[in-house]
């Protein structure tokens, strides 16, 4: 009860807060002087935008201090005006995303406030306003520099500290496109990225994402790589913020087409010797972008300073190609049950024997027409005829069927986002994005199995949307609002092209015991150990499917008290993740050779000819779980200028991160103090038959099992999942594990002006981080014991496996533990100097850990 109370306070205190959280929003600071070092308060200060006109205005307090805060990215003037000094306007202030940038001292000179000093602020600065690290490809840089594939994340190792392993990034993705990047040595699945603000990455891998923007639509990629004040959060490996184009004044826009194809490249030396063509490369990529201004000619925004747009659509265009597959399909001999020339990879005739008669070989190695079982031909008629010769003599009887196909992966972006500032003092932003990516898979993929011949292409339509909506609001010289709200959703699912080519039916409409867990009327996967390069037809998890949106709330509220840049806030995502899971409950049949089988021929393909396999298995229940969490994070910072020279970062972050549960309760874990010896089903030992011939034991009864039945549980003699629960049933939490109420992030850090001449900056910083853990962690426990098992029957035959029993056996389980388990924790720490050389250029040296 004092529980539910607590929790009932902290939603109420976080209802009547602004809801703060990750911001792309720069800081401007400075100290207006006189010529002789006074400080000079109430100066006016305008900070305009170059690009749309926009402006804010604000004044110098007490101490001579102005913040700009909330600025959106972009190149502004400054214009510093004050009765009894010449006013002064400085041109070409660069602002990036997340950027704390000082003018340091802005001095004014005695004279008219009518006459004009012009000066162009420095392209390359230190950064004497804040402690953190973080790195910055601009949007020249995007367009400019060379990448072959077009995506952008591979430009962020030219940033210090990013490394990234994939080696070459081939084309845009978004599934996994964060594995093996890597900052200042950080996990890939604790990297925060974010389009705007807004997260945009899968909570289940936390390595994909939902939206990959087309480079044309880039305005910049900021990256926080270490000590970053407490007003950013979620993870603990850095911070990805991908800051989406705005329109401007003038119209610009851009036109582009790159195109690759296998008649460009050079054939490999072996290639060419064995005649062997170019492998299929083709990638066709094209695109636009237009932004600018929207106005009616003297009626509405004639100064085009209001409303503005910026639009972008790109097509792409890609053949998947996995190369030539091969394999051995029955022949139409051994499907009519003659295997006379069935030959082993030395050249001998394969023997078939008759499991009826002392697995003496068939006469002539033919099956007579009357043992065939229908259903056993269904199964081998189900495959494609052989279609190749082997003419290579290290490769005879390997192979006689050869594919080489390949799919296709069309891909349309569009970005849309309006600007329109309301009035002088509110701005707002409105941006989507959308990504419709299909991709066509001949051979099968991650989740759709992978089978080795042109059974069916898998497609897997991918559907990114992301919207956010910003509102920005001045109330004075010294308090700016944030607000900013957004979704991001990436649903895919995978199925076969053509359902009718994997139908039942197409293998006589073999039964299963359970047909209702198998909605989609596949068919079962089939195997024939024993068979060089066995045709093989696994369909993988399909049909799946997998639904994730977020949704996530943001505002930020800064006030400016004397030498105190003060910042509060909070930061809400709440999640829904819709995927199934659990095991393959289509069935899976093997007829491979076993010579413990008393059903066993010799021979796969004749196995299945005669109707006998090795086992059956198929799972129980195919859960599909709709996985959900609300985290919340708060904070409170203050970066306070102690002296012209010193500036103190200093902020603490509070986390309550719950585990995330599933409302369909699927998911399981296992407690091993509730494991109970004497309710748990007994095993079946080792031991032998009335023969002699090693076999299971019943040690209670004295029942005999079939050799392979070894390790399995006795059927009926107990339950089979001692000490497993399920999350959110009889008492236990939802989510398995609970975590603190509160988690305490405290970050200090300092920068420092020895000269008070901003040529160096001494700067540094520690702090606690935490992470959103992988939400794969608990959906990997999802389907387990108790609540779906895959029954395994040994020895049998198609024509009575349906009236028997599979046994269940123990089986290997995710368990993470239960009670309240602390989140991912990582402390964080920098310490660095920057010198300004001349020559426009920065020295930055820094020592980094975590």
């Amino acid at each position: 009860m004092k529980r539910r109370f607590i929790s009932f306070v902290f939603v109420f205190l976080i209802a009547m807060m602004p809801v703060v959280g990750q911001n792309i929003s720069a800081t401007l600071t400075g100290t207006v002087l006189d010529q002789a070092g006074a400080v000079i308060p109430g100066a006016d200060v305008k900070l305009t935008n170059q690009g749309t006109g926009v402006s804010v205005q604000s004044a110098s307090n007490e101490v001579g201090m102005f913040v700009f805060t909330s600025v959106l990215p972009g190149t502004y003037s400054l214009e510093v005006g004050m009765p009894g000094f010449r006013t002064l306007t400085m041109r070409d202030v660069a602002l990036s995303a997340n950027e704390r940038r000082s003018l340091g001292k802005v001095a004014l000179q005695i004279g008219e406030v009518e006459q004009r000093v012009e000066v162009t602020a420095e392209t390359a600065y230190v950064q004497a306003a804040s402690s953190e690290r973080a790195g910055l490809i601009s949007g020249d840089q995007v367009l400019n520099l060379a990448i072959k594939g077009r995506d952008f994340l591979g430009l962020l190792t030219t940033l210090p500290g990013v490394i990234d392993t994939t080696g070459s990034r081939e084309v845009v993705a978004t599934g996994n496109v964060l594995n093996n990047l890597h900052i200042n040595g950080g996990r890939t699945t604790s990297i925060m990225y974010a389009l705007d603000g807004i997260s945009s990455v899968d909570t289940g891998s936390n390595s994909s994402v939902h939206n990959a923007p087309n480079m044309d639509s880039i305005s910049e990629v900021k990256v926080l790589t270490s000590n970053y004040q407490a007003e950013y959060g979620r993870n603990s490996a850095g911070t990805i913020n991908v800051i989406m184009k705005s329109g401007t004044r003038d119209f610009h826009g851009s036109a582009y087409w790159y195109y690759r194809h296998e008649s460009m490249n050079a054939n490999g030396f072996f290639a060419n010797r064995t005649n062997t063509a170019r492998a299929i490369y083709r990638f066709n990529n094209a695109g636009y972008s237009i932004g600018g201004p929207i106005f009616i000619p003297g009626k509405f925004n004639t100064n085009k300073d209001k409303l503005f747009f910026f639009f972008s659509q790109e097509y792409v265009r890609r053949r998947l190609y996995p190369g030539i597959r091969w394999a051995t399909t029955p022949t139409e001999l051994e499907r009519n049950g003659d295997f006379s020339q069935t030959f082993d990879t030395n050249g001998k005739v394969i023997p078939v024997n008759d499991p009826l008669d002392g697995k003496k070989q068939f006469p002539n190695n033919i099956i007579p027409a009357s043992r065939i079982n229908p259903l056993g031909l269904a199964i081998l008629k189900f495959y494609p005829m052989p279609n190749y010769v082997e003419t290579d003599p290290a490769q005879l009887y390997r192979r006689n069927y050869r594919s080489n196909v390949s799919g296709n992966n069309p891909r349309r972006q569009e970005v849309i986002r309006v600007d329109y500032n309301i009035t002088p003092t509110l701005n707002s932003y409105f941006r989507y994005i959308r990504d419709n990516d299909d991709e066509e898979w001949p051979y099968g993929s991650w989740v759709a199995g992978d089978h080795n011949y042109d059974l069916v292409n898998t497609l897997r339509p991918q559907r990114g949307r992301g919207a956010v909506l910003n509102l920005t609001k001045v109330f004075n010289s010294t308090m700016v609002n944030e607000f900013t709200t957004g979704a991001s959703t990436r649903g895919q699912t995978f199925n076969s092209t053509e359902p009718e080519k994997v139908a039942r039916s197409r293998m006589g409409n073999i039964g299963q015991w359970y047909p209702q867990s198998n909605e989609s009327g596949a068919i079962p996967n089939v195997t024939f150990g024993g068979v060089q390069n066995a045709i093989n037809n696994g369909l993988g998890n399909i049909p799946y499917t997998n639904e994730n949106p977020v949704f996530t709330f943001a505002d930020n509220f800064s006030w400016l008290k004397g030498s105190h840049a003060l910042k509060f806030g909070a930061y809400v995502e709440r999640m829904r993740k819709d995927e199934v899971g659990g095991p393959n409950t289509r069935g899976s049949f093997d007829f491979g050779r076993n010579t413990n089988n008393p059903l066993d021929s010799n021979y796969a393909f004749a196995n299945a000819l005669l109707g006998n396999f090795n086992s059956y298995s198929e799972g129980t229940f195919r859960p599909y779980s709709h996985y959900r969490y609300t985290q919340v994070e708060w904070y409170a910072q203050d970066s306070f200028k102690v002296t012209n020279k010193l500036t103190l970062d200093l902020g603490l972050r509070m986390y309550h991160g719950p585990a995330a549960h599933d409302d369909r309760f699927n998911i399981t874990t296992f407690v091993p103090s509730l494991y109970d010896k004497s309710t748990a089903a007994r095993l079946i030992w080792p031991g032998k038959d009335a023969s002699g011939k090693r076999a299971g034991v019943d040690q209670k009864t004295g029942t005999i099992y079939p050799l392979p039945y070894i390790g399995l549980f006795v059927p009926g003699s107990g339950t089979y999942a001692p000490g497993m629960v399920v999350g959110g049933q009889d008492g236990w939490a939802n989510g398995l594990y609970e975590t603190p109420f509160i988690s305490w992030g405290p970050r200090i850090g300092f920068a420092l002006d020895p000269r008070g001449d901003g040529k160096t900056s001494i700067r540094g910083g520690v702090g606690i981080f935490y992470d959103r853990p992988q939400g794969n962690v608990y959906s990997g426990t999802n389907g387990q014991p108790p609540v779906a098992y895959t029954p395994t029957l040994y020895f049998s035959t198609l024509d009575t496996f349906l009236q028997a029993n599979g046994a269940i056996g123990p089986s290997g389980v995710n368990a993470p533990d239960t009670g309240e388990q602390p989140l991912p924790r990582v402390y964080n720490f920098s310490l660095g100097v920057q010198r300004q050389i001349g020559f426009g250029t920065v020295v930055d040296v820094s020592y980094v850990g975590s």
